[in-house]
């Protein structure tokens, strides 16, 4: 007698390990921030300084301190978001790419909007896909529960 099995049993749901997605988060912000205060340093090596221009405050100089902030806040709000599509959907990994795929290139457009020194530009882009990069690839690998 051959088994049939429905549709739905066939669907598997993604579930996050809701229980480590803080810690998750936390890990993923600072490994985020380690790397790109390194391509910072590589980047001043090479002769680039983080020099913004803004215009009620004059020119900045940006160093490792908004650096690490700019890594680990978002990284929470990632593991927030990443909980909340657990609590509310089915496909919460598969949401969570997509919007941080939006996200990545949303925060890209300040970096072609501000005026800049020359080459910090491409560092600065470089470091938003670093800390997409870690913070997805940590919160989908670590933060997810292991099927039986």
């Amino acid at each position: 007698m051959a088994r049939t099995m429905n549709a739905q049993a066939t669907v598997r749901r993604e579930k996050a390990a809701a229980g480590k997605l803080w810690w998750v988060s936390l890990l993923a912000g600072v490994v985020g921030a380690i790397l790109n205060i390194i391509v910072m340093f590589i980047a001043n090596a090479t002769g680039v300084v983080f020099e913004v221009q803004n215009p009620q405050m004059g020119t900045m100089v940006v160093d490792a301190l908004p650096i690490a902030l700019f890594s680990i806040v978002p990284a929470i709000g990632a593991g927030v978001l990443l909980w909340l599509l657990d609590r509310f959907t089915a496909r919460p990994f598969t949401i969570f790419w997509i919007i941080s795929g939006v996200f990545l290139l949303l925060s890209l457009i300040p970096d072609f909007l501000t005026p800049m020194a020359p080459g910090a530009g491409f560092w600065l882009g470089l470091m938003h896909f670093v800390a997409a990069g870690v913070i997805v690839g940590l919160l989908s690998t670590l933060g997810r529960t292991r099927t039986q």
